[in-house]
């Protein structure tokens, strides 16, 4: 029962791991901006739990930690928390009692302690059989914890589901302890009541739990859609004879029917709603021309909130085609031309990926991004942004990035009441946008001469992606949430060195390993995000294929692989790290979207390939495969941290990180001397 042990607890880590990772974003709303450093938490505890895998059994504490971390998780979110910088980021509408200076790093300890119990229980797992038999069942196990939160996410299952399965996990694997099963079966009973009670009415997509809320006869009378508990989009009848009737809808009617106020298309015309949501945008292209829509939505759930809730039923229309992608994507594979492109008021609240700190949306709102929708604007086209501005800062980089990206000083709007007022800025680019201060639309301020002999500032880029970042710098509170968090970690693993039976190089090796490999993961999973998409299912494909990589890695070695070139194959992994960085500047440009796939494909392909082998050679050779692979894991903490240091060097320097660990792993790999293979 060893290895089918072994291949439950993997599935446990990972799929716990995705779990919650989903959960806290939708109960405490800060961390939605900050699930990497769950994700990092969730390592620290799997690498701290590998190094005290020969003390006591700890497996048992697993199910009263989840109940405890539930029980003060819930709380924290009904408080709130606040932005404690908000002149350097820009967060939209995040408050409360809380400040998250001692909130991120309570909920990174909680949540590190819960693992600590399945870690342990995995490097012994580890110890009992050949270092790659057991690191290939871990794999495989957590392979199968990937496969099933992605079915999950398919299937629109509830918390309580996710909960639950983890909970049979646990149960499994502390049967043969009386005691042990009881206390943990009540505690998860416990756990999966409160979990239970907190999922009400919501509905889950693969990247929110949304709310619906019937809107007041003052407030327009629609249905307001919450994201994380987080006010993401109104759903609002804005015919002509609604709006009649309403001021306020008169006012949301003309901020959505302004890109056709300035010149009308006719017909044949095309239209690009990107960020179509539940449909506002789509039904003002209807109102208003006899155009074609192409009406590019992230979120299938939203979508179909909008085919069945709106009241104009725009999805209906047999002039809409409805795209669940991701905005980006679609640009670079759309062909044009359309006479508008319109992002309506697109923000996600969200970051795209556990592994990083890019928001959902960063890579739609860059400089190349904008570069590739001007490219297919027709000749009489316009591009029009519609963004809600909380900090002026904010307004000053979309305009610069729209004046870099088309070549000309965009045109920009608001609507002076109603909406979002004189926050509500619209960006008017491209061949048919108005002159600036050219053109005169009743109800709506030209707010050009606001940018006006104001210095250019950091502009998003695809390698700095971060339009609600002021400028390339970490914050002062930022800096003293991460020292906090490393401080946390090395109070939980400094007390165990030197008594987890691994010599000193060798630590170094696989923690450098660690490290390099998170960085790396971050670097192709973005690449590979500019070219597929920022979706769920991206990630999801993406994490799956490095698991089967590093088992497909772990044969090749027990085959002889890379046993005699060990210094070919790490000039290849910097070779392949060089190789993605010229994919990701193919993937802006104007080559094919097959050439662009194709390309960015194989260099993160063989970069994961690679890497796996040259883990898997050296962990054949461990004497602790327990430790070794908690040094590695911990190695990953470093690297997630570090990861925040891509506000700084952007995303191209974090390659350049990766690649300084890699070469200290080479550095101190084991030697030549060192014979001992997989099969001894």
């Amino acid at each position: 029962m060893v290895r089918v042990d072994l291949v439950i607890v993997s599935f446990l880590l990972l799929f716990l791991e995705l779990a919650v990772i989903r959960w806290l974003p939708a109960t405490i709303r800060v961390v939605a901006y900050f699930s990497n450093v769950v994700l990092v938490s969730c390592f620290l505890g799997m690498g701290l739990g590998c190094l005290l895998r020969t003390r006591r059994n700890l497996l048992m504490t697993v199910a009263p930690l989840l109940l405890g971390f539930v029980a003060i998780a819930q709380p924290l979110g009904r408080a709130g928390v606040a932005n404690p910088f908000p002149s350097h980021e820009f967060i939209f509408g995040l408050s409360g009692r809380l400040n998250w200076l001692w909130v991120l790093p309570l909920v990174f300890t909680l949540n590190a302690l819960v693992f600590v119990g399945i870690g342990q229980r995995l490097a012994r797992g580890m110890d009992a059989l050949r270092p790659l038999v057991g690191y290939s069942l871990n794999v495989a196990g957590s392979l199968g914890g990937s496969l099933a939160f992605a079915l999950v996410a398919v299937l629109r299952l509830t918390p309580t589901v996710w909960f639950g399965i983890a909970a049979v996990a646990v149960l499994w694997l502390v049967r043969s302890n009386v005691r042990g099963l009881a206390v943990s079966a009540v505690s998860l009973a416990l756990m999966l009541v409160m979990v239970a009670r907190s999922d009400g009415d919501f509905l889950w997509s693969p990247y929110y739990q949304i709310g619906l809320h019937r809107l007041t006869q003052d407030e327009g009378g629609g249905i307001l859609l919450t994201v994380n508990s987080d006010t993401h989009q109104e759903v609002l009848d804005l015919s002509d004879a609604a709006a009649a009737s309403s001021g306020v809808l008169r006012a949301w009617q003309e901020s959505y029917d302004f890109p056709y106020r300035f010149a009308k298309p006719t017909s044949p015309c095309r239209i690009l709603v990107l960020g179509a949501g539940t449909g506002n945008d789509v039904a003002a292209a209807l109102r208003e021309t006899p155009c074609s829509v192409d009406a590019v939505e992230l979120d299938p759930v939203i979508a179909d909130l909008g085919r069945r809730l709106h009241p104009e039923h725009p999805y209906a229309s047999g002039r809409v085609r409805l795209v669940i992608d991701d905005a980006r994507a679609f640009l670079s594979k759309a062909r044009g031309p359309y006479q508008r492109i319109v992002l309506g008021w697109l923000d996600s609240h969200r970051l795209f990926s556990s592994l990083s700190n890019v928001r959902q949306d960063n890579f739609v709102y860059t400089r190349e991004a904008m570069r590739l929708a001007g490219g297919l604007l027709a000749d009489d086209g316009a591009l029009v942004l519609s963004f809600y501005v909380g900090k002026p800062w904010v307004g000053e980089k979309l305009y610069w990035m729209l004046y870099e990206a088309l070549g000309r000083r965009p045109a920009v709007f608001a609507q002076r009441r109603g909406g979002y007022g004189l926050s509500g800025q619209i960006f008017v680019g491209g061949p048919a946008a108005p002159a600036p201060t050219s053109l005169d639309v009743p109800g709506f301020a030209d707010l050009q001469s606001q940018f006006v002999g104001l210095p250019r500032g950091a502009v998003p880029t695809d390698d700095w992606p971060y339009l609600y970042y002021r400028d390339r710098r970490l914050s002062g509170e930022y800096v003293a949430t991460l020292i906090l968090l490393m401080a946390i970690a090395s109070a939980l693993v400094l007390p165990l060195r030197g008594k987890v039976g691994l010599p000193r190089r060798e630590a170094g090796h696989f923690f450098a390993l660690g490290a390099g490999f998170l960085l790396l993961e971050v670097r192709n999973i973005t690449a590979l995000a500019l070219i597929f998409g920022s979706t769920w299912l991206v990630t999801s494909i993406v994490i799956s294929a490095v698991l089967v990589m590093i088992l497909a890695a772990n044969a090749l070695v027990s085959w002889g692989v890379g046993k005699s070139a060990p210094r070919f194959l790490w000039l290849l992994l910097f070779a392949s790290v060089l190789l993605g960085l010229v994919g990701s500047r193919i993937g802006a440009s104007g080559f094919g979207y097959a050439a662009k796939a194709l390309l960015a494909t194989g260099a993160v392909s063989l970069s994961f390939l690679v890497a796996g082998l040259l883990f898997a050679r050296s962990f054949a050779l461990t004497r602790s495969p327990g430790a070794a692979l908690g040094f590695n894991v911990l190695g990953a903490v470093a690297g997630g941290l570090a990861e925040y240091l891509t506000v700084l060097v952007g995303l191209d320097g974090v390659a350049a990180i990766a690649i300084v660990l890699y070469v200290a792993a080479w550095a101190t790999a084991p030697g030549r001397a060192e014979t001992r293979t997989a099969e001894t």
